[in-house]
């Protein structure tokens, strides 16, 4: 569950993409242990990456290419720093790419996602790499922030 709070009013739809912002909490998504705040900040949870089964006797069908791109903020609490932040990941496969980074500016974390398909057919051939795209996906969603009370 989560709340959102301050909607810009301003949103804009176009063509090509729809931009809108707001502010939420979700609750429980974050632990405290002793002095320590555990952050995971991979809230998507991309539908689209999704294993597929290697018994596909036909090409599998993207409905359309397309760019995901995920940016979270988070503010580091006053008498906190982070001890461990993942290391920035990319992965650039022929028709598809993952690209994660974090930034540290010590009032804040800024966490990039893009996720881009450049194709709209993973041949049956591809099927393998592309469930080895996913499981890193995965496995990077669960990398986690850690800050101390200083």
């Amino acid at each position: 569950m989560f709340f959102v709070e301050n909607i810009n009013e301003n949103i804009n739809f176009n063509d090509t993409c729809a931009k809108f912002s707001f502010d939420f909490t979700i609750k429980d998504y974050l632990k405290k242990l002793n002095d320590e705040l555990f952050i995971n900040l991979n809230i998507e949870k991309n539908t689209d990456l999704y294993f597929l089964e290697k018994t596909f006797t036909t090409p599998y069908a993207i409905s359309h290419k397309q760019t995901y791109k995920y940016v979270k903020v988070v503010n580091i609490p006053d008498n906190y720093y982070v001890t461990s932040m993942p290391n920035n990941y990319t992965r650039n496969d022929k028709n598809y790419q993952l690209k994660i980074t974090y930034q540290n500016n010590q009032k804040q974390i800024i966490n990039t996602v893009e996720i881009i398909f450049d194709t709209m057919l993973i041949p049956i051939s591809e099927i393998p790499n592309w469930n080895s795209f996913v499981k890193e996906y995965q496995n990077q969603t669960k990398q986690i922030i850690v800050l101390k009370n200083k």
